[in-house]
């Protein structure tokens, strides 16, 4: 079962409500304590309990919940029982503490070994700089707006109809990304289900990086733990010794570029070498993510005299990699070999039509070059 869920919490409530996708129902789960009258408490928290624990095959599906609410609810669940003795006030102070250190300190114990299965829309659509109202822009929701109360503030009666409203439009929100992002979650699951790993909360270079280190860990023996650890620190890079020598030119304009390339340093948190060359009638500009002509818009036509010829190198940057024999310090040839499969797999299930398998495995190797 598939649940879309947000949280709202402050100094004295917390809610959270979460919509079955198939049946469409919304259940909400209140913890309030009034301090202008007691009869108005709320205390759904047996519920929301028996809720989470209830089935074992659901999935929770929220925007940036694998940082935030995802540990909100496993912190209830785990302390249910300690918490139990308190009061409503007591336990609601507690769990908005309890977020305001989520907040600060942004990962928690509480991140992992949840009582649910989870998927994080903000990782998958690969929107970590966007909060979900911005989202809600991009995809045209009609009702954008912002929190009716701050988060340090003290929750009224009467603002509690305001506060459900708020987080039900969040929900449904979250619901319309959820079907907008549909194929992206299944090719996580579809991968992740061949070769035994969690991809469901990766954004696309993150699905990369646990598909690259399985790999890696299963064809070296090193245990994925160890490997995250491994790195060659370079502090300083000479340019010189990275533009291979077989790089020749006739004209002097590009030797003269390839002179001054040459002679360049690299330290850490100094800036990028940037540089614009006219060369043929035409600007390019180099930097440290390659080089690229700077043209202006213009509408090109096939003419008797005139052909417009597109090319593209199969897989170009990791064909650098293999046909120079390049790999990290750290790990040794057994990298060379790994990738070359992993570039000659991808091009086979691209021939094949198994287009899925073709797009992450496209997403890994040029990944690898990138980092």
């Amino acid at each position: 079962m598939i649940y879309i869920y947000d949280i709202e919490c402050f100094p004295n409530y917390f809610g959270v409500t979460f919509k079955d996708v198939k049946t469409k129902y919304i259940q909400n789960f209140i913890l309030y304590h009034s301090y202008q009258n007691e009869q108005n408490n709320k205390n759904d928290i047996d519920k929301l309990i028996e809720f989470v624990g209830r089935k074992k095959n659901k999935w929770f599906v929220g925007y940036n919940n694998k940082s935030f609410d995802n540990q909100l609810i496993n912190y209830i669940y785990t302390n249910y029982q300690i918490q139990s003795i308190f009061s409503i006030e007591e336990r609601t102070k507690n769990i908005h503490e309890f977020m305001m250190s989520i907040i600060n300190e942004k990962d928690t114990e509480f991140k992992y070994r949840l009582p649910f299965q989870s998927v994080d829309l903000m990782r998958v659509g690969n929107t970590q700089h966007k909060s979900l109202k911005l989202v809600a822009v991009n995809i045209n929701w009609p009702l954008i707006q912002d929190s009716p109360i701050h988060a340090e503030q003290i929750v009224k009666d009467e603002d509690l109809e305001e506060i459900y409203k708020y987080n039900l439009n969040d929900v449904e929100i979250t619901e319309k990304l959820y079907h907008t992002l549909k194929d992206d979650i299944n090719v996580r699951w579809e991968v992740g289900q061949k070769y035994g790993i969690d991809l469901m909360s990766e954004p696309d270079s993150g699905m990369a990086n646990r598909l690259l280190e399985k790999m890696y860990s299963d064809a070296s023996g090193i245990p994925i733990k160890e490997l995250r650890d491994m790195r060659t620190e370079r502090k300083i890079i000479h340019y010189e010794n990275i533009v291979f020598p077989e790089i020749k030119f006739t004209t002097p304009i590009l030797n003269e570029l390839l002179k001054e390339i040459r002679s360049q340093k690299y330290y850490k948190n100094q800036p990028y070498f940037n540089k614009v060359v006219v060369f043929n009638g035409v600007r390019y500009k180099l930097g440290i993510g390659g080089i690229h002509s700077d043209d202006l818009p213009g509408i090109f036509t096939n003419e008797n005299d005139i052909k417009i010829i597109d090319c593209d190198i199969v897989s170009m940057y990791p064909n650098l990699v293999i046909n120079n024999n390049l790999y990290p310090a750290h790990l040794n040839r057994t990298f060379l070999s790994l990738y070359k499969k992993i570039i000659d797999q991808r091009l086979q299930a691209k021939k094949e039509g198994r287009n899925t398998e073709a797009y992450v495995l496209k997403i890994l190797v040029n990944s690898v070059f990138g980092r």
